[in-house]
């Protein structure tokens, strides 16, 4: 189990590594405020993969005190990088298909991380089932709600290139289900779910990055400079004034609450803004308005 554990973290590293470099380069060719953020995730993400290989090399080629002191040293550095990632993974997903991250999110995951953080630490005082348990739950919660969002979401997502997207990260998270329900059963089952695990999301993460570069690099050779988003591009769908406030702010991937809220106006006008934006364009997702609008902003050759 301790080999199999190994090898998949060395594939899992590699496949890493070059997601973090393709991540760097999407930020330079990407500019939007979350893409930043994507860099930092990949990071974590390498960061994470790494103390499980270390964890894994550790228990196989030391001994004695060297070997128990390395083997807390490596799991409480893959701890504190897990209880990110349970806030990262989920805003990553959302931010791919444009699902608005509301504040219930934020604190739903806030406390998943904690709860990890809490049981994970319990258990280094006591062994307890229970406390294992939850810990495994947090994993399942985190694949369970990306999983929900991206089947959620996918209907209403016309552009082909995001819906293979968001179908690989859906077969790849369903694959996970099993292995994790199984990791609550089996004992020796549970060291090899983190580590299959972070190679889904890393699997994930390189689906994503390769679908888009190759789309924008599309777009390159059929266009000119990008220029800057005005109402002027929008010119052809007859956009309003007040359209284009709501439109700027869908990019900034608020909420129609927040929408409103920043724009003093009410919700349910918020709504009819966007229906009416949604009609004009043709489009049936804030995905599909996104990627409409970086079309909007190229000159054709």
């Amino acid at each position: 189990m301790k080999i199999a554990t190994f090898i998949l973290s060395i594939l899992a590293f590699s496949i890493a590594s070059m997601d973090l470099v393709l991540s760097i380069v999407y930020a330079k060719r990407v500019q939007e405020n979350w893409v930043n953020r994507f860099v930092v995730y990949s990071a974590t993400v390498l960061g994470a993969v790494f103390f499980v290989l270390m964890e894994s090399f550790s228990q196989m080629y030391f001994t004695g005190v060297t070997k128990l002191v390395s083997y807390y040293i490596w799991d409480i550095l893959l701890i504190i990088d897990a209880a990110f990632l349970f806030n990262y993974i989920p805003y990553v997903v959302t931010k791919i298909i444009a699902h608005p991250w509301r504040n219930p999110y934020k604190a739903i995951f806030l406390v998943t991380s904690i709860l990890y953080v809490v049981t994970a630490i319990y258990g280094y005082f006591k062994y307890s089932l229970v406390a294992t348990n939850i810990r495994f739950l947090c994993f399942f919660f985190i694949v369970f709600f990306c999983i929900f969002v991206v089947l959620k979401n996918y209907g209403s997502i016309a552009m082909k290139h995001v819906r293979h997207t968001l179908l690989a990260i859906a077969i790849v998270s369903f694959t996970l289900v099993p292995i994790i329900v199984a990791g609550l059963f089996f004992n020796e089952l549970k060291g090899l779910c983190i580590p299959i695990l972070l190679l889904a999301s890393t699997i994930c993460i390189l689906v994503y990055l390769f679908v888009d570069i190759v789309k924008r690099e599309e777009k390159i050779t059929t266009y000119e400079q990008k220029q800057p988003l005005t109402i002027d591009n929008l010119s052809q769908y007859h956009i309003t004034e007040r359209e284009y406030s709501v439109i700027l702010l869908i990019k900034e991937g608020l909420t129609n609450k927040e929408i409103a809220s920043k724009l003093n106006i009410s919700v349910n006008t918020v709504n009819n803004h966007i229906a009416n934006i949604f009609s004009k364009t043709t489009v049936r997702s804030r995905i599909d308005l996104l990627n409409l609008l970086e079309e909007s902003t190229y000159v054709k050759v």
